[in-house]
Protein backbone atom coordinates (compact mmCIF):
# COMPACT_ATOMS: atom_id res chain seq x y z
CA UNK A 1 0.00 0.00 0.00
CA UNK A 2 1.08 3.78 -0.83
CA UNK A 3 0.79 6.32 1.83
CA UNK A 4 1.01 10.22 -0.02
CA UNK A 5 0.12 11.42 3.80
CA UNK A 6 0.46 10.30 7.35
CA UNK A 7 -1.65 7.56 8.82
CA UNK A 8 -2.98 6.48 12.23
CA UNK A 9 -3.43 2.93 12.24
CA UNK A 10 -4.47 0.47 14.78
CA UNK A 11 -3.74 -3.72 14.24
CA UNK A 12 -5.31 -5.60 16.21
CA UNK A 13 -3.88 -9.22 16.44
CA UNK A 14 -5.19 -10.51 19.88
CA UNK A 15 -8.60 -12.18 19.01
CA UNK A 16 -10.55 -13.33 22.34
CA UNK A 17 -13.33 -15.63 21.20
CA UNK A 18 -14.24 -18.06 18.48
CA UNK A 19 -17.73 -17.98 17.17
CA UNK A 20 -19.41 -20.81 16.07
CA UNK A 21 -21.61 -20.55 12.64
CA UNK A 22 -23.94 -24.06 12.46
CA UNK A 23 -24.27 -25.64 9.32
CA UNK A 24 -26.55 -28.29 10.67
CA UNK A 25 -27.15 -30.07 14.02
CA UNK A 26 -24.06 -31.60 14.07
CA UNK A 27 -21.58 -29.06 12.30
CA UNK A 28 -20.62 -25.73 11.43
CA UNK A 29 -17.57 -23.38 10.69
CA UNK A 30 -16.14 -21.21 13.77
CA UNK A 31 -14.03 -17.91 13.12
CA UNK A 32 -11.94 -16.21 15.43
CA UNK A 33 -11.68 -12.66 12.45
CA UNK A 34 -8.35 -14.05 11.81
CA UNK A 35 -8.69 -17.93 11.07
CA UNK A 36 -11.66 -19.75 9.80
CA UNK A 37 -12.43 -23.70 11.20
CA UNK A 38 -14.80 -26.43 10.32
CA UNK A 39 -15.97 -28.15 12.78
CA UNK A 40 -18.34 -31.27 13.88
CA UNK A 41 -19.89 -31.42 16.97
CA UNK A 42 -21.14 -33.55 20.17
CA UNK A 43 -22.27 -33.40 22.62
CA UNK A 44 -21.18 -29.36 23.10
CA UNK A 45 -17.57 -31.17 22.01
CA UNK A 46 -15.96 -29.59 18.84
CA UNK A 47 -13.33 -31.54 16.27
CA UNK A 48 -11.49 -29.40 14.01
CA UNK A 49 -11.96 -30.90 10.60
CA UNK A 50 -10.04 -28.28 8.95
CA UNK A 51 -7.89 -24.83 9.55
CA UNK A 52 -6.77 -21.44 6.76
CA UNK A 53 -6.22 -18.04 7.28
CA UNK A 54 -4.21 -16.30 10.46
CA UNK A 55 -2.68 -13.67 8.12
CA UNK A 56 -0.45 -15.94 6.63
CA UNK A 57 0.20 -18.21 8.89
CA UNK A 58 1.82 -15.57 11.24
CA UNK A 59 -1.27 -15.05 14.30
CA UNK A 60 -1.52 -17.41 16.62
CA UNK A 61 -4.56 -20.35 15.79
CA UNK A 62 -5.67 -19.81 19.42
CA UNK A 63 -7.89 -23.28 20.42
CA UNK A 64 -7.69 -21.98 24.50
CA UNK A 65 -9.99 -19.12 23.29
CA UNK A 66 -14.13 -19.86 24.28
CA UNK A 67 -16.76 -20.89 21.76
CA UNK A 68 -19.73 -18.99 20.94
CA UNK A 69 -22.67 -19.65 19.42
CA UNK A 70 -23.62 -17.19 16.79
CA UNK A 71 -27.69 -17.88 17.58
CA UNK A 72 -26.94 -18.04 21.23
CA UNK A 73 -24.13 -16.43 22.81
CA UNK A 74 -24.73 -17.82 26.31
CA UNK A 75 -24.13 -21.72 24.71
CA UNK A 76 -20.02 -22.70 25.15
CA UNK A 77 -18.63 -25.52 23.10
CA UNK A 78 -15.07 -26.99 23.70
CA UNK A 79 -12.73 -27.57 21.08
CA UNK A 80 -11.62 -31.14 21.84
CA UNK A 81 -10.19 -32.80 18.94
CA UNK A 82 -7.96 -31.21 16.21
CA UNK A 83 -8.03 -33.25 13.42
CA UNK A 84 -5.99 -31.27 10.84
CA UNK A 85 -2.87 -29.90 10.25
CA UNK A 86 -3.58 -26.36 10.04
CA UNK A 87 -2.25 -24.99 6.42
CA UNK A 88 0.83 -22.62 7.10
CA UNK A 89 0.20 -22.65 10.63
CA UNK A 90 3.48 -20.85 12.70
CA UNK A 91 2.11 -20.70 16.12
CA UNK A 92 -0.69 -22.93 18.02
CA UNK A 93 -1.91 -22.50 21.49
CA UNK A 94 -4.40 -25.48 23.25
CA UNK A 95 -6.54 -25.74 25.93
CA UNK A 96 -6.58 -28.17 29.34
CA UNK A 97 -9.43 -29.70 27.55
CA UNK A 98 -7.73 -31.19 24.44
CA UNK A 99 -8.08 -34.62 24.13
CA UNK A 100 -6.96 -35.31 20.46
CA UNK A 101 -4.83 -34.39 17.97
CA UNK A 102 -5.16 -36.17 14.63
CA UNK A 103 -2.59 -38.51 12.63
CA UNK A 104 -0.26 -36.68 9.82
CA UNK A 105 -0.13 -33.56 12.51
CA UNK A 106 1.96 -31.30 10.58
CA UNK A 107 3.80 -33.70 8.58
CA UNK A 108 6.22 -32.19 6.34
CA UNK A 109 5.96 -28.74 7.69
CA UNK A 110 8.45 -26.22 6.93
CA UNK A 111 6.63 -23.03 8.87
CA UNK A 112 5.71 -24.97 12.79
CA UNK A 113 7.58 -22.50 15.73
CA UNK A 114 5.56 -22.93 18.57
CA UNK A 115 2.89 -25.22 20.19
CA UNK A 116 1.51 -24.60 23.92
CA UNK A 117 -0.43 -26.15 26.19
CA UNK A 118 0.29 -29.05 24.60
CA UNK A 119 1.78 -30.51 28.05
CA UNK A 120 -1.51 -29.46 30.26
CA UNK A 121 -3.67 -31.46 28.26
CA UNK A 122 -5.53 -34.44 27.98
CA UNK A 123 -3.84 -36.07 24.92
CA UNK A 124 -3.51 -39.60 25.58
CA UNK A 125 -1.71 -40.42 22.19
CA UNK A 126 0.53 -39.17 19.63
CA UNK A 127 -0.45 -40.89 16.31
CA UNK A 128 0.73 -41.67 13.20
CA UNK A 129 3.35 -39.38 11.47
CA UNK A 130 2.59 -36.77 14.26
CA UNK A 131 5.35 -34.24 14.08
CA UNK A 132 7.52 -35.72 11.61
CA UNK A 133 8.34 -32.28 10.12
CA UNK A 134 12.36 -32.02 10.71
CA UNK A 135 12.73 -28.88 8.54
CA UNK A 136 10.05 -27.20 10.92
CA UNK A 137 11.52 -24.11 13.16
CA UNK A 138 10.25 -26.36 16.57
CA UNK A 139 12.41 -28.73 16.12
CA UNK A 140 15.32 -26.37 17.28
CA UNK A 141 13.31 -24.93 20.04
CA UNK A 142 13.77 -25.90 23.77
CA UNK A 143 10.99 -26.97 26.22
CA UNK A 144 10.56 -28.21 29.92
CA UNK A 145 9.79 -31.39 29.27
CA UNK A 146 6.09 -31.51 31.03
CA UNK A 147 5.67 -28.31 28.98
CA UNK A 148 5.29 -30.32 25.96
CA UNK A 149 4.60 -33.89 26.61
CA UNK A 150 2.04 -34.62 28.63
CA UNK A 151 1.71 -36.68 31.68
CA UNK A 152 -0.66 -38.80 30.67
CA UNK A 153 0.26 -39.57 27.40
CA UNK A 154 -0.18 -43.51 27.22
CA UNK A 155 0.92 -44.39 23.77
CA UNK A 156 2.99 -43.42 20.85
CA UNK A 157 1.91 -44.80 17.32
CA UNK A 158 4.92 -46.45 15.89
CA UNK A 159 5.57 -44.05 13.34
CA UNK A 160 5.11 -40.91 15.13
CA UNK A 161 8.93 -40.29 15.56
CA UNK A 162 8.69 -37.09 16.07
CA UNK A 163 11.52 -35.90 14.29
CA UNK A 164 9.86 -32.21 14.76
CA UNK A 165 8.96 -31.98 18.17
CA UNK A 166 11.56 -29.65 20.47
CA UNK A 167 14.24 -30.48 22.68
CA UNK A 168 13.04 -30.97 25.72
CA UNK A 169 15.00 -30.21 29.37
CA UNK A 170 14.13 -30.55 32.88
CA UNK A 171 12.09 -33.25 34.91
CA UNK A 172 9.52 -35.50 32.54
CA UNK A 173 6.81 -37.64 33.98
CA UNK A 174 4.61 -40.00 32.51
CA UNK A 175 1.63 -41.16 34.91
CA UNK A 176 0.20 -43.24 32.69
CA UNK A 177 2.42 -45.19 30.10
CA UNK A 178 2.25 -48.76 31.46
CA UNK A 179 3.74 -50.71 28.19
CA UNK A 180 6.91 -48.23 26.81
CA UNK A 181 7.55 -50.45 23.80
CA UNK A 182 6.17 -54.31 23.57
CA UNK A 183 3.88 -53.63 20.81
CA UNK A 184 4.18 -51.80 17.57
CA UNK A 185 0.94 -49.83 18.72
CA UNK A 186 3.33 -48.28 21.49
CA UNK A 187 6.90 -46.82 20.65
CA UNK A 188 8.33 -45.12 23.49
CA UNK A 189 11.48 -45.27 22.22
CA UNK A 190 11.28 -41.68 20.72
CA UNK A 191 12.97 -40.70 24.23
CA UNK A 192 16.44 -41.80 22.95
CA UNK A 193 16.15 -39.62 20.16
CA UNK A 194 16.34 -35.59 19.72
CA UNK A 195 13.94 -35.64 22.92
CA UNK A 196 16.57 -36.35 25.10
CA UNK A 197 18.75 -33.32 24.25
CA UNK A 198 22.10 -31.70 22.56
CA UNK A 199 23.44 -28.60 22.27
CA UNK A 200 21.33 -25.37 21.35
CA UNK A 201 22.90 -21.77 21.19
CA UNK A 202 25.87 -23.68 22.48
CA UNK A 203 24.29 -24.76 25.70
CA UNK A 204 23.39 -28.45 26.45
CA UNK A 205 20.03 -29.31 26.76
CA UNK A 206 18.17 -32.55 27.76
CA UNK A 207 15.59 -34.33 30.31
CA UNK A 208 17.55 -35.15 33.47
CA UNK A 209 15.09 -36.82 35.58
CA UNK A 210 12.62 -39.00 34.19
CA UNK A 211 9.58 -40.49 36.84
CA UNK A 212 7.97 -43.58 35.44
CA UNK A 213 5.33 -43.49 37.83
CA UNK A 214 2.09 -45.73 36.34
CA UNK A 215 1.67 -48.21 38.68
CA UNK A 216 1.10 -50.42 36.03
CA UNK A 217 4.13 -50.67 33.90
CA UNK A 218 5.44 -53.84 33.20
CA UNK A 219 8.27 -53.77 31.29
CA UNK A 220 11.56 -51.13 30.76
CA UNK A 221 12.46 -51.61 26.57
CA UNK A 222 15.79 -51.94 24.45
CA UNK A 223 17.53 -48.52 23.98
CA UNK A 224 14.98 -46.49 25.90
CA UNK A 225 17.20 -44.45 27.64
CA UNK A 226 19.77 -44.47 24.62
CA UNK A 227 21.87 -41.02 23.87
CA UNK A 228 20.61 -39.89 27.21
CA UNK A 229 21.40 -37.13 29.95
CA UNK A 230 19.40 -38.63 32.14
CA UNK A 231 20.67 -38.18 36.05
CA UNK A 232 17.66 -40.10 38.16
CA UNK A 233 15.06 -42.38 36.87
CA UNK A 234 12.02 -43.30 39.53
CA UNK A 235 9.96 -46.38 38.65
CA UNK A 236 6.03 -46.31 40.96
CA UNK A 237 5.43 -50.07 39.19
CA UNK A 238 4.18 -52.62 41.31
CA UNK A 239 4.83 -55.19 39.09
CA UNK A 240 8.09 -54.23 36.90
CA UNK A 241 8.96 -57.54 35.38
CA UNK A 242 11.60 -56.92 32.75
CA UNK A 243 13.91 -54.34 32.14
CA UNK A 244 16.29 -54.58 28.83
CA UNK A 245 20.40 -55.82 28.83
CA UNK A 246 20.52 -52.61 26.57
CA UNK A 247 17.86 -50.76 28.19
CA UNK A 248 20.65 -47.91 28.52
CA UNK A 249 22.33 -48.67 24.40
CA UNK A 250 24.69 -45.57 23.85
CA UNK A 251 24.55 -44.09 27.40
CA UNK A 252 26.44 -40.99 28.73
CA UNK A 253 27.20 -42.34 31.87
CA UNK A 254 25.47 -39.66 33.94
CA UNK A 255 22.99 -42.07 35.87
CA UNK A 256 23.39 -41.26 39.17
CA UNK A 257 19.89 -42.27 41.34
CA UNK A 258 17.17 -44.99 40.57
CA UNK A 259 14.20 -44.87 42.70
CA UNK A 260 11.47 -47.35 43.14
CA UNK A 261 8.29 -45.91 44.84
CA UNK A 262 6.92 -49.09 45.00
CA UNK A 263 7.33 -53.03 44.91
CA UNK A 264 10.91 -54.25 44.26
CA UNK A 265 11.09 -55.30 40.46
CA UNK A 266 12.08 -58.59 39.52
CA UNK A 267 15.87 -59.56 39.91
CA UNK A 268 16.96 -60.22 36.43
CA UNK A 269 14.93 -56.44 35.90
CA UNK A 270 17.26 -54.94 38.39
CA UNK A 271 20.33 -56.52 37.59
CA UNK A 272 19.97 -54.90 33.85
CA UNK A 273 19.39 -51.80 35.68
CA UNK A 274 21.97 -51.26 37.82
CA UNK A 275 24.54 -53.24 36.18
CA UNK A 276 24.76 -51.73 32.56
CA UNK A 277 24.46 -47.86 33.25
CA UNK A 278 27.85 -46.90 32.60
CA UNK A 279 28.56 -45.04 35.70
CA UNK A 280 30.37 -45.68 38.94
CA UNK A 281 28.08 -43.90 41.30
CA UNK A 282 24.90 -44.84 41.48
CA UNK A 283 22.73 -45.16 44.22
CA UNK A 284 19.55 -46.95 44.93
CA UNK A 285 16.44 -46.29 46.64
CA UNK A 286 13.60 -48.10 48.23
CA UNK A 287 11.69 -48.79 51.08
CA UNK A 288 12.10 -51.73 53.01
CA UNK A 289 8.51 -51.93 54.10
CA UNK A 290 7.51 -52.01 50.40
CA UNK A 291 6.31 -55.50 49.57
CA UNK A 292 8.98 -57.90 48.22
CA UNK A 293 12.47 -55.74 48.83
CA UNK A 294 13.05 -57.33 52.08
CA UNK A 295 12.81 -60.79 50.37
CA UNK A 296 14.73 -59.70 47.55
CA UNK A 297 17.98 -58.11 50.48
CA UNK A 298 17.35 -61.50 52.91
CA UNK A 299 17.98 -64.15 49.32
CA UNK A 300 21.57 -62.62 48.65
CA UNK A 301 20.66 -59.93 45.94
CA UNK A 302 24.52 -59.70 44.38
CA UNK A 303 24.29 -57.07 42.54
CA UNK A 304 23.65 -54.59 45.28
Amino acid sequence: MTLDADVDATADFSPDEWIYTKSNATSGTLTDGEWTMSATKTDGELRITGATGGQNGVCWLDLALPVHDSADMEANYLITDLACSPVNMRKMRVAPHLKAISQYFMQDSTTLERIDGLGASQVKMFDYMFLYCASCPLHNAVYEANDFVPPGLEKMAYTASLVGAPYLTGRLELTAATNLYTESGCNFRWLNGHLWGGVVDGETVGVTNVLLTAEGLREIPDGVFGNAHVTAVTVGSTNLTAASATAFKNYNGAFRSLTFLAHAPAAAALDNLVKLAATTNLTVYASKFAPSWKELRTKGYSAM
